[in-house]
């Protein structure tokens, strides 16, 4: 087994064993943070019954052998119908875009090292009318890096194109925005980009808190849109989130609603007006959706009109990777 299958590992014994005593726990936090307690995620499932989706469907598994360890997914804007993936650490700095059947139509090539990319996402940047790809270098397992890493580029067409096919990004065709944490060195998976262009990072684990007796807090953090292209932008924490070990989150194409995942559970926010930020929807208590737990199971994204998400698995044990579906009823 390679070391960062025993760190996942590690890991996911850690989530579940915090997972049961957390009922038992008292979650303490910093005056300024605004905290979800456990006790409130059920009872929003509960009383804010808001969306219902269909268990899950079963649309195909990923045909490239490759593509072991997908921890990331983004529906394309550019090229309707079809995915963006790509894998984390240990892997080639590649993303695939595939069908919903798992079958790959381009493999684009970025300029720089895939340290961990954890999470993709798609949405608007600089220029008006255009969407982009965001990549993110942020996993930090062992906390052992200050700066954490957010690739864009203008989204690639493959209309006209002969497929399957292979993009070479350059280095002037992808930017390099960095970030660090005011609050120290965090590890993260999740990153989700807002209509506006604001980004946000939901962290998997933080310093101090990653201990059984006082279980992980995510921690929602966010680079308001006209963040600094050069140089490092400084991301502050906003909320607290009593999700262990989110693996993956997605906002809608219309900015209204969000889903965050962990291993076993998909959790939703639905905006109560058009005013109310991501940031402020963040503070209030999630649903939780129909989720059936997949090997390795880390990436989520909507569909692009919403009508549902998806998951993607891990291959485990010589079973492919599946592409699953959960629609809206």
């Amino acid at each position: 087994m390679s070391t960062r299958s025993n760190k996942r590992s590690t890991m996911k014994k850690f989530f579940y064993l915090a997972s049961a005593l957390l009922g038992l726990s008292t979650l303490s936090c910093q005056p300024d943070e605004a905290v979800v307690t456990e006790s409130s995620v059920n009872a929003g499932a509960r009383v804010s019954a808001t969306a219902n989706f269909a268990a899950r469907r079963q649309l195909g598994t990923v045909k490239d052998g490759n593509l072991n360890e997908i921890s990331g997914l983004a529906m394309s804007r550019t090229n309707s119908g079809y995915m963006w993936v790509h894998e984390d650490s240990g892997n080639p700095n590649r993303i695939y875009l595939i069908d919903s059947q798992g079958t790959t139509k381009a493999t684009i090539n970025l300029p720089d090292a895939n340290r961990d990319w954890e999470d993709i996402a798609v949405g608007r940047g600089p220029q008006p009318n255009t969407w982009y790809v965001y990549v993110a270098d942020v996993g930090n397992n062992n906390l052992s890096n200050s700066v954490v890493y957010v690739y864009r580029f203008v989204e690639p067409s493959i209309t006209g194109k002969s497929l399957p096919t292979t993009i070479n990004l350059s280095n002037s065709a992808v930017e390099k925005l960095d970030f660090a944490y005011a609050d120290g060195r965090h590890n993260c998976e999740t990153l989700m980009v807002d209509t506006n262009g604001d980004l946000y990072f939901i962290t998997k684990e933080d310093n101090g808190e990653n201990k059984v007796s006082n279980p992980v807090k995510g921690g929602v953090y966010r680079a308001a849109a006209g963040y600094k292209e050069s140089g490092t932008n400084t991301l502050t924490r906003l909320s607290s989130l009593n999700i262990l070990t989110a693996t993956g989150g997605d906002i809608s194409n219309n900015g209204q609603e969000v889903l965050i995942k962990n291993y076993n559970t998909v959790y939703y926010w639905k905006k109560s007006s058009s005013s109310q930020t991501i940031a402020q929807l963040l503070t209030t208590a999630p649903q939780t959706l129909p989720y059936t737990e997949e090997p390795g199971g880390e990436a989520i994204g909507w569909k692009v009109d919403g009508a549902g998400y998806y998951t993607v698995s891990e291959i485990k044990n010589n079973v492919p990777a599946a592409i699953y579906y959960y629609a809206r009823q």
